[in-house]
């Protein structure tokens, strides 16, 4: 019975009907009850033939502009599909689908604009299509139009999605920068713009930093130096866009203009004196020092370095957490040789630390603290480092230090970077034998040891 339904809708007329009759329905549950035949049959190759029909075009049409949410969500989902393809990209254009489609950038629902996004990307990032594209002229055209209708916020998004097509497509960015997309991004540093509007425009500085050519385009426009003028904003939620977007594009390129910019007074500044936008500063120096050039930023700029790492023992908890999480992501670096010359930089008891809030019975506590224990066991003078504390050892061969799953997995980690590191001269007078005999045996316990089924495991709450 079923299949003959599906069988009925492979008529033209029974399918355009079904589809009519859509446009009427706006209950949600409704809609896809009344709409599951025909996208059972729109999914077969039939199917497919009738949706590229000249009979269903206005059909389709009439679908992207209706004012029925849930009849234009369908609609942009079937013409989704032939984004992928060449066949299909060839069918959007040479039908003028294409050209239709654009207007929903600009639509109300989230949902419709992102795929209508999804669509335009999955176009340009395929060869026939970045043909196609690029020869089009009035396809830029029709983006412009568009672009200049467009309200601040709207436009914002077409900036957005033209900086990642961007990214993957040089030609594209190209022809997106000569048309002048990317300029209204200056507007929103010459007028009185509203928060909102200015964490849109870093997020969208942060994508184009990306490439090379986005990275240019941000240095010749003074880009930088524009967001710089903000980090002392008023507004905190502002001051720490800034700061985030200085740690994101720090992680992905030279850090040269952090000082040309004076960013550097700034972060000092932030951590030095405590408010809204220190915790925003100690996560951008882990984005920061977890690149080599980061790194080396951070090894000239000792005041920061050492006045940052005042935060793993905080009084208050979630600036230490983003301190020891952010110290972890700092100490994966490879070059070993740097990190330790750093690490002995620092005036404090990292060590005791640590150990201090391993025994606390809070877990997210604990995880952050593992966090800089797995980094340190990836390094043999980070080993040296750990073995050096009296109560380390102990600690972590001993199962009954840590009940909670995400711990026991953690201190196995750990202890399976030690054992990598066996025969690394740096070690010999620091793991005596027995002590590389009880790690040894600790991995081939696995886990949670041989007892799994004894051992105190309640969900990740730990039990002390």
């Amino acid at each position: 019975g079923i299949n003959a339904e599906y069988g009925a809708l492979m008529n033209i007329e029974a399918l355009l009907q079904t589809f009519g009759k859509l446009s009427q329905v706006e209950d949600a549950s409704e809609f896809s009850l009344e709409s599951s035949s025909i996208l059972k049959a729109l999914e077969t190759n039939e199917g497919r033939a009738l949706l590229q029909s000249a009979e269903f075009r206005p059909y389709l049409l009439t679908g992207l502009t209706h004012q029925n949410v849930l009849l234009r969500r369908l609609t942009i989902s079937q013409l989704e599909q032939f984004a992928g393809n060449e066949s299909g990209i060839q069918f959007l254009v040479s039908s003028g689908l294409l050209h239709e489609i654009l207007p929903r950038l600009q639509d109300e629902d989230i949902s419709v604009a992102s795929k209508t996004i999804h669509i335009l990307k999955s176009i340009s990032v395929n060869p026939k299509g970045k043909q196609i594209f690029l020869q089009d002229d009035s396809l830029f055209l029709g983006l412009q139009q568009l672009f200049k209708s467009s309200s601040p916020q709207v436009a914002l998004r077409f900036v957005e999605v033209f900086a990642e097509i961007g990214n993957l497509q040089p030609e594209f960015f190209k022809e997106f920068e000569k048309r002048g997309f990317f300029n209204i991004i200056l507007s929103f540093f010459e007028k009185e713009s509203d928060t909102l509007e200015l964490l849109n425009v870093m997020e969208i500085i942060n994508v184009l930093s990306e490439s090379a050519l986005g990275f240019e385009f941000l240095e010749k426009n003074n880009l930088f130096g524009k967001a710089g003028e903000l980090i002392n904003s008023s507004d905190h939620l502002i001051t720490c866009g800034v700061i985030q977007l200085i740690g994101n594009m720090s992680a992905k390129r030279s850090t040269d203009w952090l000082v040309k910019y004076g960013f550097v007074q700034s972060f000092f500044k932030f951590l030095e004196t405590e408010g809204p936008a220190t915790e925003a500063t100690i996560v951008a120096i882990g984005k920061i020092g977890s690149s080599a050039a980061g790194l080396q930023f951070l090894e000239q700029n000792t005041n920061i370095w050492k006045e940052y790492s005042l935060y793993i023992d905080s009084n208050v908890q979630s600036l230490r957490l983003a301190a020891l999480y952010s110290f972890a992501e700092i100490l994966k670096q490879d070059n070993s040789d740097k990190l330790s010359a750093m690490y002995n930089q620092l005036q404090i008891p990292v060590m005791d630390i640590l150990m201090k809030y391993l025994k606390l019975p809070f877990l997210d506590e604990r995880m952050a603290v593992f966090g800089v224990l797995s980094s340190l066991s990836r390094h043999a003078w980070g080993v040296k480092v750990m073995f050096a504390h009296s109560a380390f050892f102990d600690f972590i061969v001993n199962r009954n230090t840590e009940v909670s799953k995400g711990g026991k997995e953690a201190k196995h980690r750990i202890i399976s970077n030690i054992v990598d590191l066996k025969g690394n001269a740096q070690l010999t007078e620091v793991v005596n034998e027995s002590q590389w005999k009880q790690m040894t045996h600790y991995l081939r316990s696995g886990i949670f040891g041989a007892d799994r089924e004894a051992s105190a495991i309640v969900g990740d709450e730990s039990v002390f």
